[in-house]
This record gives C-alpha cells, structure tokens and sequence, in this order.
C-alpha cells in the first residue's frame, strides 16, 4: 500500500490501483478489499465513471474480468470512455447489488489502455459472456474485431 499526496491510502492491484474508501484500520483495509475482491470476481456488470474533457461525468455499465489483480475491459476504440481514458486515466467503478441490502462498493481505478488493437478474446471473458455475446449475434471474432481496445 502506498500514500497518496493528498494523505489517502491506495492499494496496488495492477492496473487497477483501487483506492479504499474511507478506510482507517488494518482490519477495515482488509475488509473492504475482500468485498471488493467479491464483487469483481461475481458480478457480471459494473458502472464506470470517467471524466470528459470538459469536466462532465460520463457513466457506463461496463462487462469486465478481475484476474485478482486488475480489470480486463474491451470497447470500441472510438467510445466516450476511451476518450476521456486518454485524457485522464483515472475512474470510479461502482459495484454490487443495491436491492440486496444495498451491498455497494465504490473503488477510484488508474486506468492504462493497451497501445495495440486486441486480436483474440482471452479465455476469461469468453467465458464469462459467451451467452450474452451469442444472445447479441456476436461470434468471438466479431466481439473482439468490434470491441478492440
């Protein structure tokens, strides 16, 4: 873990440095981040919040993996998010279930977009929208020719 310049703590996952919320503790450390880490590893969607270049907010439901230690996302290489990502690598996911009990976490994430265009969906994500693609018309390779970044 490391400090911040404004005093506030950070935690290095990889890409993703997932800042942690209000946290003051070893033990609220450690609990926050295993929620978030169940959160990543269950949920199907999150919200990312990045910032346009005018200083609007620009929300989006995202399909992602966690691996544990960072994010994987594809889109299209022309979209809002990518734009803002490029100006300032820095964003909000918001996780969870708000009708269970209002079980939310909300994480700040640095951003690093891949310089080159992908060509193959990983196993990860096929896995885990392979449905939701076919559901959509998509094949792997229409998915990941559509959604390169």
């Amino acid at each position: 873990m490391r400090e911040r310049d404004d005093g506030r703590r950070w935690s290095e996952r990889g890409i993703a440095m997932i800042r942690c919320m209000s946290v003051t503790t070893a033990d609220q450390y450690a609990a926050h981040a295993a929620r978030l880490n169940r959160f990543l590893s269950e949920e199907p969607v999150v919200w990312l919040s990045t910032v346009r270049p005018d200083g609007a907010p620009h929300l989006v439901p995202i399909w992602f993996t966690w691996d544990g230690t960072s994010l994987l996302v594809f889109s299209k290489p022309g979209a809002q998010k990518v734009r803002n990502l490029r100006a300032n690598p820095v964003a909000m996911l918001a996780l969870g279930e708000p009708e269970d009990d209002f079980d939310v976490a909300m994480a700040e994430a640095r951003v690093e977009l891949m310089e080159e265009p992908a060509t193959e969906l990983p196993w990860a994500p096929l896995a885990k929208y392979s449905a939701r693609m076919a559901a959509m018309g998509l094949s792997p390779d229409q998915f990941v020719a559509t959604y390169s970044q």
